[in-house]
């Protein structure tokens, strides 16, 4: 029977044809094959003939005994069922000796067993003994994907190699290929070459029972596949009737046609285009190349016979169309010059993010406009498909029941994508792991790995900052650090092991004193002087032994790890290690299934390449790429948004079709061949190249655009906005069409009010972008910035007081003044800002101090002084501080506290000259006063309190110590404290005392009145009962320089003769921008505070109508009483 080919640049009018098709034979229950590219090709067919097709006189089409089947396993399945008997299905295609995931662990073996034969190869896997063996595991991969190419493409040559002829380039550098392929047909003389060489002569067809099984066999839209799988079907066509449906662009005779650079060398040479040459269609020419070849061959074998009346209507109303007529037609003359619509459209954005809510936008915009198209006439494409996905998924809720429109994705990210794929393939490299606290303690978190050691999302809250207070940064061991160092002596200080002691010492030791709340010093036996970690009882010394077994299991595994074993052997490993770490829930058990069968696949196809002895990075190698790549996912016959990879048999005819992320760099993808790939040295028609498809998969998507064509690219860097170009393909498209479309450039974010401004091409369906771009509108036009300010997450809400007295420590007071956003929120709102730096885990030791870690070193070497009562303390105080992991590991770090040490006792030796006393002196005088007890009524508020009053030289000194830079909020606390002791009638000078780089600093507040004193402190309460009701506008920085900057200035010096100049007195807009400046002065400023933000904004309180009055109201008073009281600032 002959083999029939159709071929087409319409896949409507291809698809009619074989549903038009008579049936071969009556018998009603024989069953028609469909052989198709994969799934989005089979949902297409089926909604073309069941919802598009006319039902010929019945109700409904129905689509009975009709058998759809991936072109890959059907070619498998047979030539299984043919050569070996084996039933369909059963021969899975990943144990085939040939295959590539077989073929792999085959060379690897090969180049492991006898290197010397194979010695050219030495140079890809390097000198380097640690990585040698995984190097070779990836060269292994290259090869098998080298000899898969060969199989498909060069048959003949491998036949010669395997009759002993040399390898034909002529290289003595590459004879190893012909060699290599000679050892493995040694381990299995029949190759894929073999087997199709079989099914040709033997005739082994018949005896499979295909022609039994179908009554006829359609293969629809192949663009391109291998020599060999066209002589199968050919063979398949002696049995039973085979019809190939073919995607042709052009009804023109261009397979042979010439290249667009010699009709142009031509026209050159001559001065005239040649009568015998027609000037090619530059789209044709520069992407339909990938199926030339292959057409060609088809051309050929049916001797020209094609049938050839199923062409595309010749309807130009529209840009698209016209440049599809012309392309149909080899005649780019025939379109239109001056014609210009929406057809055709390309949308610049910033990112990956901004592509698919652009996409989102244009597809919602055109079923506004065509009410009557259903989600399946929308088709997207995506260039980088596991690159896009995620962002896909986030913007059109793939999945969800109510997302509108309806999506689906023909192809997801495989497992290996996921957070528990990404966890169990850390476990597999942990052996060249650093083992860093938040590497660990992220996959202790990871839900099915919590789950499965019995914690709950609380407890493991708890352990991660237990591991802080422990002082763990990385390594698992005084050993595992000096393997990873390379050095003998790497000292164990931040280790796992010494953390897990410190807690479990703690456990031993019991609570510390009172005020020891990190922990105490003991002496530990052969563990030395240890921390022992503070408060480890009841349930948290249970969730230590879980974090104990935990680091143990870790330990044992990355034991295991470094222990070459069989590759049966690592297959019953790998199953053990994920059921011991994981636990099947909800959310993890398809992806755990995934894994299970990854391990699976790659243990299987180690087997069958003879069970080699193989060391834990090859196999963990193995595992990831199992895990890697995409995998199938969504119905695509559903009436939905069908989103599927930019490549070649993907595309299909819609109302609507999107292509997105062809971005330079990525789409084409390039063929990156090896130097000793023959097919990259001698390259034949038909080769398979990426390049070339990729660049057919854009022309199939261009001839399959039915109304509209949409392209979007990042065409914008998103940190500068610099211009990037697009991929080449929308280059040359651009190139061909010229000033008939405009590139639309889209905004940064998502909610810029030119989408809802009602004018120009940029527009918007999301709510909450609309609202954001509201509140930017209203804030313009209020004056503020036009950037793009956060907004408060909450308007604060007004809460009603109660009128019972309320009792007020000053504690509270002064924790209120330091920041009343975060007050109101926590206390009257009952609500919690997440803190991003909350719980964080360093990963490494300390190296350079900063001022956090400076001034918690300074606090520790204040202490031993005060402890040493005037004597030099030893090194035991250093070595303390690098057992609590505040100082750099080993001599340099005790060196760099020495030096902290020298440079401290110097400060503390100087006197300070409010008091007349050193600063050390106070210090230990202050550690010994008793507190005086302080109790003042004022309105409806009692406030209570203790103030340490050090009397010196006649006089009663508050002293407030800080060392470290004196920050406004501590100069709120301690003038709330010096309010309430002078309004309960005691009289005193406070003195607060910090450092300013490497000078001390103090802060003079000189006695005040009882009256005075009780008047102000009654301003300030009435401040916090403001902040009870809403939130406060006062920031203490912020508002500290308001209040000064409205201070008058003193003038300038008269000159002799010239009277006297009034005080300059500033003016609102001077202490407003004071206050902003102090806002946003430096990282870690007010303006980063994320309570201050939540409820101002990036405005901050200034903007507030109130913030003036509130800022004079607690901070004049106090400027005040330096300014004319006694002492003053020093």
């Amino acid at each position: 029977m002959p083999l029939t080919i159709h071929w087409s640049d319409c896949l409507e009018k291809l698809a009619e044809t074989m549903f038009a098709q008579p049936a071969a034979v009556a018998d009603p229950f024989a069953v028609e094959g469909v052989v198709v590219g994969g799934a989005v090709i089979e949902g297409w067919l089926k909604q073309r003939y069941l919802l598009d097709r006319p039902a010929g006189g019945r109700a409904r089409p129905l689509l009975a005994n009709c058998e759809f089947v991936p072109l890959h396993p059907f070619v498998n399945d047979w030539l299984a069922k043919a050569v070996e008997g084996t039933p369909l299905g059963r021969r899975d295609p990943s144990s085939h000796p040939y295959s590539k995931g077989v073929l792999q662990w085959r060379v690897y073996g090969l180049l492991q067993a006898d290197p010397a034969r194979f010695a050219p190869l030495a140079r890809y896997v390097g000198d380097n003994a640690q990585a040698a063996d995984r190097r070779r595991w990836g060269l292994a991969g290259k090869l098998a994907q080298l000899f898969d190419d060969y199989q498909n493409y060069r048959p003949d040559m491998l036949a010669a190699w395997r009759a002993g002829r040399p390898c034909g380039d002529g290289d003595p550098d590459l004879a190893w290929q012909a060699d290599l392929w000679r050892a493995l047909l040694a381990e299995h003389p029949r190759s894929y070459v073999d087997e199709f060489l079989e099914i040709k002569c033997a005739g082994l067809l018949r005896a499979s029972g295909i022609d039994r099984r179908y009554r006829r066999l359609s293969v629809f839209h192949v663009s391109a596949m291998p020599k060999a799988y066209l002589d199968f079907f050919a063979e398949i066509a002696k049995l039973l009737p085979v019809s190939l449906y073919c995607f042709n662009p052009s009804r023109a005779f261009w397979i042979d046609d010439p290249t667009v650079k010699g009709y142009l060398r031509e026209l050159a040479r001559s001065g005239e285009a040649p009568i015998w040459m027609e000037p090619p269609h530059p789209l044709l020419n520069g992407f339909g190349r990938g199926a030339q070849a292959f057409l060609a061959d088809v051309v050929d074998w049916v001797e020209g016979q094609v049938n050839e009346d199923a062409w595309g209507d010749d309807d130009d109303a529209t840009l698209l169309r016209q440049v599809q007529r012309g392309i149909r037609d080899q005649d780019a003359r025939a379109e239109d010059p001056a014609l210009r619509d929406e057809s055709i459209q390309l949308h610049a954005c910033h990112g990956a993010m901004r592509e698919a809510q652009v996409a989102r936008d244009l597809i919602l915009a055109w079923f506004e406009a065509h009410p009557e198209s259903e989600p399946r006439d929308v088709q997207v494409l995506v260039a980088d498909f596991e690159t896009y996905a995620p962002f896909i998924e986030s913007v059109f809720r793939v999945g969800d029941p109510g997302a509108i429109p309806p999506c689906v994705m023909s192809r997801r990210p495989a497992i290996g994508a996921g957070a528990v794929g990404a966890a169990f393939i850390r476990l597999l490299h942990l052996a060249e792991s650093r083992m860093t606290a938040p590497e660990i303690m992220a996959l202790l978190e990871l839900d099915p790995v919590r789950e499965a050691y019995g914690l709950s999302i609380a407890d493991a809250q708890a352990l991660r900052r237990r591991v802080a207070e422990a002082g763990v940064r990385w390594g698992a061991d005084g050993d595992h650090v000096t393997r990873l160092l390379g050095r003998d002596g790497a000292p164990d200080t931040v280790t796992w092991r010494r953390g897990l002691d410190r807690l479990l010492a703690g456990w031993a030791h019991g609570r510390g004193d009172a005020g020891d709340d990190d922990g105490a010093l003991i002496d530990a036996g052969a563990l030395g002087r240890l921390l022992a970690a503070d408060a480890v009882e009841g349930d948290a010394a249970l969730h230590v032994g879980v974090l104990g077994q935990f680091f143990d299991d870790l330990c044992e595994t990355a034991e295991a790890l470094l222990r070459p074993r069989r590759a049966s052997a690592w297959r019953d490993r790998l199953t053990a290690l994920l059921d011991t770490f994981f636990r099947s829930t909800e959310s993890s058990f398809q992806a755990i299934a995934e894994i299970r069968r990854a391990i699976r696949t790659a243990g299987d196809a180690a087997a069958i390449a003879g069970d080699p002895t193989i060391p834990g990075d090859v196999i963990a190698a193995a595992v990831e790429a199992e895990l890697g790549g995409m995998a199938a996912a969504g119905n695509c016959a559903a009436n939905a948004v069908l989103f599927a990879p930019l490549q070649t048999l993907q595309p299909t005819p819609r109302r609507l079709l999107v292509m997105m992320g062809l971005n330079e760099g990525v789409f084409p993808r390039p063929d990156n061949r090896a130097d000793f790939d023959l097919l990259g040295r001698h390259p034949r028609p038909g080769d398979r190249s990426l390049r070339r498809e990729d660049r057919l998969a854009f022309l199939e998507a261009l001839m399959c655009a039915r109304d509209r064509l949409v392209i979007t690219y990042t065409g914008r860097n998103i940190a500068d906005n610099a211009r990037i170009p697009p991929s080449p393909a929308v280059t040359e498209l651009l190139q061909h069409l010229g000033d008939r479309v405009e590139t639309t450039e889209h905004r940064l974010h998502a909610f810029h009010p030119d989408y809802f401004s009602g004018a120009g091409a940029l527009r918007s369906f999301s709510k909450a972008d609309y609202a954001a771009a509201a509140a930017l509108a209203a804030k313009s036009r209020t004056g503020a910035t036009s950037e793009a300010p956060r907004e408060a997450t909450a308007p604060p809400t007004p809460v009603a007081l109660d009128d019972e007295a309320r009792q007020l420590t000053l504690e509270d007071l002064a924790w209120f003044f330091a920041n009343p956003a975060q007050s109101f929120y926590t206390q009257i709102l009952q609500a919690r800002l997440d803190d991003p730096t909350k719980d964080r885990l360093a990963d490494s030791e300390c190296f350079v101090l900063d001022k956090l870690e400076e001034y918690q070193v300074n606090q520790s070497l204040i202490r031993a002084l005060l402890d040493a009562d005037g004597a030099e303390p030893g090194d035991a105080v250093f070595i303390e501080l690098q057992e609590r992991t505040m100082i750099p590991l080993g001599l340099a770090g005790i060196a760099e506290a020495r030096r902290h040490f020298d440079v401290l006792q110097g400060q503390l030796g100087a006197a300070s000259k409010a008091v007349g006393l050193p600063y050390l002196v106070l210090l230990r005088q202050l550690r010994d006063i008793e507190r005086t007890p302080v109790r003042v009524a004022v309105g409806r508020h009692e406030v209570s309190g203790g103030i340490s009053l050090l009397h010196c030289n006649g006089r009663d000194f508050a002293i407030h110590f800080h060392f470290a830079t004196l920050k406004p909020k501590r100069m709120a606390q301690a003038w709330i404290s010096h309010l309430a002791g002078h309004a309960a009638g005691l009289r005193f000078t406070s003195v607060l005392i910090g450092k300013n780089g490497g000078k001390m600093e103090e802060v003079v507040m000189p006695p005040l009145d009882a009256a005075t004193a009780l008047r102000i402190l009654g301003e300030l309460l009435a401040l916090y009962d403001e902040g009870q009701a809403h939130a406060l506008p006062f920031a203490p920085a912020s508002s500290l320089a308001y209040a000064k900057a409205m201070r008058p200035k003193p003038p300038k010096k008269p000159k002799k003769g010239e009277m006297p100049a009034a005080p300059v007195m500033p003016t609102e807009a001077d202490g407003r921008a004071a206050a902003a400046k102090a806002w946003a002065a430096f990282v870690g400023a007010e303006g980063g505070d994320r309570y201050l933000k939540a409820v101002w904004g990036d405005a901050g309180p200034m903007a507030h109508p109130d913030f003036d009055r509130v800022a004079t109201t607690f901070w004049t008073p106090l400027l005040d009483a330096q300014a004319g009281g006694e002492g003053g600032a020093a």
